[in-house]
């Protein structure tokens, strides 16, 4: 993860004023002058020379600096008095930059990846707090969000024939059946393939019976009969199993 290290444009250029060895932590140097006031922020040591040095300053006292040693690859060695000093950026100033841009995990705080809003992704191990959904639709339902909470709602298909097999489109929809009796049939998994929990359900709005029966190998349940009782009955077929289905509702034998 980048440092948040401070640059100047004005530090003026200067010099030891007196000798280190290898492992010091402080140097006094002749200038401050334009240097950075907030920490850490990079200086060379021996400046352009084979024993230059970059170290981390940390602190200052006047023109006493605290320093960590070594810094970006470079080697702590002494420095004599009189070594020009100056207000650098190196390698790593350059290289981090470009580590952060190419990184897809462990930015700006986050750990592991980050979610994108280009990519279509999967979200996992996440908590939404209070979130705000600005719209919501599958193959079964719309939800249309508001300040109250947008409504729940379900597509019709009105069937008016007496015989009708359910397609894979009728999940979670209302069957409207105005007739004089009909026959609604649930077909096969091999011929469609409703995902388990799949809703259909049924609305006789016209004075003839609903019958409600599976297609070959198909098994529909109920405890109280596969017919609508009435004019204005709802009932609903769910998916239970591959070819298994209960019926709930305003039935009867």
């Amino acid at each position: 993860m980048p440092v948040n290290r401070y640059y100047s444009s004005t530090a003026v250029d200067t010099t030891l004023t007196g000798s280190i060895n290898a492992t010091a932590t402080s140097i006094t140097v002749a200038s401050v002058s334009g240097f950075p006031t907030s920490y850490p922020y990079t200086l060379a040591l021996d400046y352009d020379n084979a024993s230059e040095e970059l170290v981390n300053v940390t602190a200052a006292s006047g023109t006493t600096l605290t320093i960590v040693r070594a810094q970006d690859g470079t080697t702590g060695v002494s420095h004599d008095a009189g070594a020009a000093v100056k207000h650098v950026i190196s390698g790593r100033d350059l290289r981090e930059p470009q580590e952060h841009i190419a990184a897809s995990a462990g930015v700006h705080g986050v750990t592991g990846s980050v979610v994108g809003t280009t990519d279509t992704q999967t979200l996992t191990n996440k908590t939404l707090t209070t979130p705000t959904i600005a719209s919501f639709a599958n193959a079964a339902h719309t939800h249309a969000d508001s300040a109250g909470g947008g409504p729940l709602s379900v597509s019709l298909n009105t069937q008016t024939g007496t015989a009708y097999t359910t397609v894979l489109a009728d999940a979670n929809k209302l069957l409207t059946l105005d007739s004089t009796g009909i026959t609604v049939t649930i077909p096969a998994a091999s011929g469609v393939a409703y995902p388990t929990g799949s809703q259909i359900h049924l609305y006789q709005s016209g004075t003839g019976q609903v019958t409600i029966t599976g297609d070959t190998g198909v098994s529909v349940y109920s405890s109280n009969g596969l017919k609508t009782r009435a004019q204005y009955s709802v009932t609903t077929v769910i998916k239970v199993g591959v070819n298994s289905w209960v019926l709930i509702g305003d039935t009867q034998i």
